[in-house]
């Protein structure tokens, strides 16, 4: 479910340091997040997850919501439909210096960590049943 890396800065030359710690980051399609939201937290608490980008969490509106520790920003255009969205334990909520919404597919969030900044983007591309145009 959850990869974790380094953040890694080029400190001159050949040398490199590692900045802060593991930064856990995961994406997953979560089907809906009506009635699972606590349950999905839940398991980023288990796993440690920092960050996670969910698709298709079928929620309408550009929004946020918190639990447990961890704050979810979403964009979803119908309910029941697509949407997307991006959740961060609250150590991470307060780096957010941008939340840009694309509709319901796309959406991404810039985070400050360290002298870093990290662009997290969260993505729903389905094409079953869609024509060439939507796909594109």
């Amino acid at each position: 479910m959850a990869s974790s890396s380094r953040v890694i800065l080029e400190s001159g030359g050949r040398n490199r340091e590692v900045v802060g710690s593991f930064f856990r980051v995961s994406s997953l399609n979560v089907g809906t997040l009506t009635g699972n939201f606590l349950e999905l937290v839940d398991e980023l608490k288990k796993r440690h997850v920092d960050a996670v980008c969910v698709q298709e969490t079928k929620w309408k509106g550009a929004k946020t919501k918190e639990a447990n520790g961890f704050k979810l920003w979403y964009s979803g255009v119908v309910t029941n439909k697509n949407g997307v969205g991006i959740m961060l334990g609250t150590h991470l909520r307060n780096n957010v210096v941008e939340v840009n919404r694309f509709g319901d597919r796309v959406m991404m969030i810039k985070l400050v960590l360290d002298v870093v900044v990290v662009n997290l983007v969260s993505a729903y591309a389905p094409h079953a049943g869609l024509g060439d145009g939507e796909k594109k």
